[in-house]
Parts: structure tokens; sequence; C-alpha cells
């Protein structure tokens, strides 16, 4: 078995494996990190072989605007080569890839694999949040109604005049419990989540009041299937059904490029925002768990 840095003509392939074995993974949020170097910072990229087929992936990367030190790690296996202790070989080549300044690495993992769960947990990680993701068909989603003084401008990729002003209104409103791992999020974090290549399509608008940026939600296109990465609204404006309005005005644009479903990912206990989905029409499809561990020094 050969374990090597992946290259550019692998990576349909590495794709393929990685969706294949991990059911709670969509190509909307991982070709980014796979296709795009200018994604990602301090991203390694491991191919395995065994007699000539692909049986192993390991992925390590920082995430743009994610808080500095942590880093996403995913381990992907094959069918045939589970139990060969190459998820134990990935790991230890990407701790050795890790850069200076890393504080701690995290995954995720499908909650239905408690194998999975319990290998992790021996390799050092432990479960920081358990994340439910739920699933909305956009056939005929209708136009949302605004009320007096209340716009909508879509721009895929954010790109807004005021961007200071949405800046400091998407930071306000990041008060969901992901931030605790993340750090807060900038512009820039949302745009590196869309991958420069064809087929995937970045979604994006903000909601104005009186031409005060109020809320926003970024989603990305892929497969048919819209993947809602943020939807949020700035502190001092909630309780007014903004966040019900953005996602509807969200799921629309979506629409239009193709998307015939919308997917979301939500803290299980985060009760506000899985209301306004419940209400919208969206279902729980599966969970996963968030697991991190500290960097060894």
């Amino acid at each position: 078995m050969v374990i090597r840095q992946a290259h550019l003509p692998e990576h349909a392939a590495i794709l393929d494996l990685v969706l294949h074995r991990c059911a709670h993974l969509n190509r909307a949020l991982v070709e980014p990190a796979v296709i795009d170097p200018s994604a990602t910072e301090d991203r390694t990229l491991l191919a395995a072989y065994d007699d000539g087929g692909l049986v192993g992936v390991g992925l390590q990367y920082h995430g743009i605007g994610i808080a500095p030190g942590r880093l996403y790690r995913l381990l992907v296996v094959a069918d045939a080569a589970l139990g060969s202790g190459l998820g134990s070989a990935l790991q230890r080549e990407l701790d050795a890839a890790l850069p200076p300044d890393a504080v701690a690495t995290s995954g995720e993992i499908d909650d239905r694999d408690q194998h999975a769960l319990a290998v992790a947990e021996h390799w050092g990680y432990s479960v920081t949040q358990h994340s439910v993701t739920s699933r909305l068909g956009l056939a005929g989603v209708p136009e949302p109604a605004l009320p007096a003084g209340v716009s909508v401008e879509v721009s895929p990729r954010l790109a807004v005049a005021d961007e200071a002003a949405v800046e400091a209104m998407y930071a306000a409103s990041q008060t969901n419990p992901e931030v605790a791992q993340t750090g807060v999020l900038t512009l820039a974090a949302l745009r590196a989540m869309a991958a420069e290549t064809a087929g995937v399509l970045p979604v994006g608008l903000v909601v104005r009041d009186a031409g005060r940026p109020v809320a926003l939600s970024f989603a990305i296109v892929a497969d048919g299937e819209a993947q809602v990465v943020y939807t949020g609204v700035r502190p001092d404006a909630r309780g007014r059904g903004l966040a019900r309005l953005a996602k509807q005005a969200l799921h629309v644009a979506a629409a239009r490029l193709g998307a015939s479903s919308a997917v979301t990912d939500n803290e299980d206990d985060n009760a506000g925002i899985r209301a306004v989905n419940a209400a919208l029409g969206y279902r729980r499809v599966l969970g996963r768990y968030w697991v991190s561990r500290a960097v060894a020094r």
C-alpha cells in the first residue's frame, strides 16, 4: 500500500470515493477543498493506493476565515481496505503535515456510523456538536412577500457596494452555536466555500430594511442541490420573520440556477433556526457528529 500526495488527474476519483463512503457529505461542500487550491489554506490531500486502485483519502486544511490554528480533517477508507490500518496510517501522515500554528483538528462523522465514532474517540477525538441535516424540495417555491421598506439584493458572491456595512451585519448575526468552533466568519470565508469550477454555483443575498443590511443568506448549488451554508439576522432586527424571508428568497434564487432541493445543517439544540426550517417544510434526513482533538505538542 502506498500513500502519497494527490495530483490533479486524481481529483475526480477522490471526490467519487469520498461521496460514496460519506453519505453525510455532498459535492457542494467537498469539491472546493479538493479541486480549488485557492479555497483553503495549509491544504494536504493524500491518496492511498493498493495494487493500483484508490483505497483511501486523507484531506486536511485550514478554512479561510476560520479561527487560526483550527484545521478540518477528513479520512476516507474504501470498503476493500477496512481493517487494514490504513485509517491510522493516513492519520499519522496528516499529523506530520500539520502547520506550526495548529492547535486542533476537527472532522465530522455520520451519526449512524458508531464504529467510525469509536475509532475517532480511540484517536483522541471528542464530540463537540450534534448537527442535523434537513432537506426541502424546491419545486414551486413561492416568492416571499416583502414588507414595506424591505428589499432583497441577490448577488452570487455577495459583491455589494456597502461591503463594510454588510460585513458588520454578518459578524453581528453570528450568535449560532457553531461560532464557538470556527470563530466569527467573514464574507471572504463564505466566498471561499464555492469552488471556481464548472457546476458549482454560489447563491448569496442580502435583505435590507430602508437600505440598511439586516439579514444575509448564502448557499452553494451543485448536482441540482443547494447546500444552505448560512442564514442570519442582526440581533436588533430579529422577531420580524426576516430569517424565513431570507431563506424563501434564497430558495427561489437557487431554483433559478437549477436546484431541485435544498439542504441545511444546524446544531440539534438550535431551536430557533430549526423551527424556521420546519415551518418552511424542511424535513430531517440525517445527522452528524462534529469531533475535535487538540494537537499534541
